[in-house]
């Protein structure tokens, strides 16, 4: 995190990017490939691979427990609520950009308040494990996390290639609309997942990457 703020502060994040039509140049050049993957590309490896280690620090935590869930629940609610605090009261636009909690540029509150959320989110289903297993839910809802590279991938190829193939990524749509369409797509997700689980028990990218981690093991 402190590497990628760095980063934003000392060097152009904007370089070599074209806004409008979302192209990167020089990308297949050493320099702009490096460029991008670690500094100014979509994911870059600064600041994104600070959500890597921390899932890493919660998958390490004692889970099961009431108290550790609750604790990622408020801890959770702080950080998020601390991190917007900044961009909502700095009145200066470059400071406000870069501790505000847009994704791009991914700046420190960015990082910290979708962290926090996650947090809220995983100690809330926790929470409500045994309930959602009372009702028949848990499943549905556990499946797709077994498929998560897979659905990730696929929610930008088909997900959002559908939107912009149909017009509808040029920012027309509104908040509620976007929720709708991420509700669909949770919803289609479960359905799909459990479908394919009946088949086999991994993934597509998910089996593929067990194959190449056996093949290098």
């Amino acid at each position: 995190m402190a590497l990628g703020f760095a980063g934003l502060v000392l060097l152009d994040y904007e370089a070599h990017c074209n806004w409008q039509t979302l192209a990167y140049l020089d990308f297949c050049t050493l320099e702009g490939f490096l460029r991008h993957s670690f500094f100014n590309g979509w994911l870059s490896v600064f600041s994104w691979v600070s959500f890597v280690f921390l899932g890493m620090w919660i998958w390490r935590q004692d889970l099961a427990q009431k108290g550790t869930q609750n604790r990622l629940i408020l801890w959770g609610l702080a950080a998020s609520l601390l991190a917007a605090l900044p961009g909502l009261i700095l009145k200066d636009p470059q400071l406000a950009e870069l501790l505000g909690t847009a994704s791009l540029p991914p700046g420190p509150c960015y990082l910290i308040a979708a962290s926090g959320s996650a947090w809220v989110m995983i100690g809330a289903m926790l929470r409500l494990g045994t309930l959602l297993d009372r009702i028949g839910l848990a499943e549905w809802m556990a499946t797709p996390g077994r498929m998560a590279l897979s659905l990730y991938v696929a929610h930008i190829l088909l997900g959002m290639g559908t939107l912009e193939a149909m017009g509808l990524l040029d920012g027309s749509l509104s908040p509620e609309t976007i929720f709708g369409f991420s509700l669909g797509f949770c919803a289609l997700s479960m359905v799909l997942t459990w479908v394919w689980t009946l088949l086999t028990p991994r993934g597509p990218l998910e089996a593929l990457m067990r194959r190449v981690a056996e093949i290098f093991r």
